[in-house]
């Protein structure tokens, strides 16, 4: 956890809204907790009273805007728009008055601006004008919202001008987690698919109209509700969401299917093995078995067609261990799909209805806009990287970039090299100097640490079912589950 390995090199951390962060761990500066968090109210800043007191000179801190499958009209896309600016403005007036609140003085900051991923969401189709849900260059909505991704990205980079303003000597690296690109390609069905290949069995009583009757309810309550109304139902009732669209998934019979694929979840189509080892009703033994169910696996996705292109619809499968390292690959998923090159695809929720139709399709409608997401992640994005210790690039000279070589390429920075167990690599040719400090330039252990065992129960400590059930509403609001 890099805030812990910069505290023990001395350095004072601030983490704002970063993924993977809640319950916050206790560091020597601050923390506030980002994507996975329940809800604002659910104990997300530490110090407690630093935040409190930050909110209280800025007024009450948002994780992101929700339930943006509401927008139906201009003037829905106008208050998402605006809403976006408004929470962008308060974390960087929360981080502000948390630095300034802070007990020690905040060497290096973390913070993770949102926004621009999710309006490349929801209003990329009325950006470009070759994206099958663009309504034409005449129409109210794109002479109105051409450029709403383009006005996110300015307000976001004079969020960090004001941060900058404030810290004029600091070097700076940013960097998207991915890149974005239009939902062009087909829907696929890929339970459907495994099941056409003799890998996936339905279960008999999926076969009835209970699990139908239920998705359909569950695709009525999405077009008709208001976001407002959304955002009060889930506080009314907490998980029902996720509730029905399990609801709504059809049974699979696990005694006679060797491999699926959880496809309430969009954005990241995986398959696993039904595993004898990790499955309660396994099928398939380590060993030969599971590389040959893999292979049939691969084959199988891989024979899949685009209707319109005649290319593979799927580009490439991976195994984990060709993305995945360490002693937690085996509960990674088994194979992972390449989603983000080329048209790209959406996978959709499958039914033993559906047996005997192509798993890839394109619907009479690729996309209903404020409804459904019409832009998607792609693997690519950017690196920026601007300070008195950074060196001078050429366009396209410095050398390829991935996520994981922020953190040791932070410590390069401040002369500290990278421990044994820390993933990527220093990013050399972005380093021109190190930053003068009092700290050592010995090893940086990177194994995890506790003084105690109150921070270790801190970072154990489970989800509770009623968090559970809020972060998935939180991610169906988002967009991110079906």
């Amino acid at each position: 956890d890099f805030p812990a390995i910069l505290n023990r090199a001395g350095l004072g951390v601030g983490c704002v809204n970063v993924p993977m962060t809640y319950p916050p761990p206790k560091i020597d500066g601050f923390v506030i907790s980002g994507l996975d968090a329940p809800d604002e109210a659910s104990g997300i800043g530490i110090p407690e009273k630093l935040f409190r007191d930050a909110q209280a000179k800025t007024g009450a801190y948002r994780i992101d805007n929700r339930h943006l499958g509401s927008m139906t009209t201009d003037v829905d896309r106008r208050v998402a728009i605006e809403e976006f600016k408004r929470i962008e403005s308060l974390r960087t007036d929360v981080t502000l008055a948390m630095i300034e609140g802070a007990e020690r003085s905040i060497d290096v900051l973390i913070i993770v601006y949102n926004s621009t991923d999710q309006v490349q969401h929801h209003f990329w189709h009325l950006m470009d004008s070759k994206h099958p849900c663009y309504p034409g260059g005449d129409s109210p909505e794109v002479k109105a919202f051409h450029n709403a991704i383009e006005e996110i990205y300015v307000h976001c980079d004079q969020e960090l001008a004001r941060l900058l303003e404030s810290f004029p000597d600091a070097d700076v690296m940013l960097m998207s987690d991915h890149g974005a690109g239009p939902t062009s390609g087909p829907r696929i069905r890929l339970n459907n698919a495994l099941g056409q290949a003799g890998l996936l069995t339905w279960a008999e009583e999926s076969r009835g109209i209970g699990s139908n009757l239920i998705s359909r309810v569950d695709g009525f309550l999405r077009r008709t509700l208001s976001a407002k109304q959304k955002a009060m139902l889930v506080r009314w009732l907490p998980g029902g969401r996720s509730r029905i669209e399990s609801m709504g998934l059809a049974p699979i019979d696990w005694k006679r299917t060797s491999a699926f694929v959880y496809e309430g979840f969009t954005l990241s189509p995986c398959v696993w093995i039904n595993r004898s080892d990790l499955f309660p009703d396994g099928t398939v033994e380590a060993g030969e078995a599971y590389e040959k169910t893999c292979t049939a696996v691969i084959d199988a996705l891989m024979s899949l067609i685009d209707p319109e292109t005649g290319d593979p619809a799927i580009r490439k499968v991976y195994r984990s261990r060709e993305i995945y390292h360490g002693d937690q690959v085996s509960s990674a998923p088994d194979l992972i799909l390449d989603w983000w090159e080329g048209r790209t695809f959406t996978i959709t929720r499958s039914h033993p209805r559906f047996a005997n139709e192509p798993s890839v399709f394109y619907p009479p409608t690729r996309a209903i806009p404020g409804q459904d997401i019409t832009g998607i992640h792609r693997r690519n994005g950017i690196l920026v990287a601007a300070g008195a210790h950074v060196a001078h690039q050429d366009q396209g000279a410095a050398s390829p970039a991935d996520l994981i070589d922020l953190a040791p390429t932070t410590l390069a920075l401040w002369n500290l090299p990278p421990g044994d167990g820390m993933d990527g690599r220093v990013l050399e040719d972005l380093v021109a100097g190190r930053i003068a400090s009092g700290i050592s330039p010995g090893p940086v252990d990177v194994g995890v640490q506790s003084d105690g065992a109150e921070e270790e129960d801190d970072e154990t400590r489970a989800y509770s079912d009623r968090e559970r059930q809020m972060i998935e509403d939180r991610l169906s609001g988002l967009g991110y589950i079906e």
